[in-house]
């Protein structure tokens, strides 16, 4: 299956460019989204991601399914299918 994987700011640079398409195998998720990104585009992509101990970054960035946040689904279980969009935003601060 071919999804669409958009970005900005420095996971847009880690990924080189701010939009990718990415086939993965049937029955994926966006777990599994995530980890063939990590093993594709190295420790530039999971370095935004994880924590050295492989658990996620809960709150440093947002990743929406066809425009909703996944955790409206089920969070990184969130099963893709073909032509899926996955946008993944750094979290903004500064005041």
């Amino acid at each position: 299956m071919n999804v669409t994987v958009r970005s900005a700011m420095y996971i847009a640079e880690a990924l080189g460019g701010r939009k990718i398409e990415v086939e993965l195998d049937g029955g994926a998720d966006i777990a599994g989204l995530m980890l063939y990104l990590s093993e594709t585009y190295g420790e530039s992509f999971s370095s935004k991601i994880y924590f050295e101990d492989g658990s996620v970054k809960d709150g440093w960035f947002t990743v929406t399914l066809n425009g909703r946040n996944i955790f409206a689904y089920d969070g990184f279980g969130c099963p893709l299918k073909d032509g899926d969009d996955v946008l993944i935003l750094p979290a903004l601060s500064g005041g």
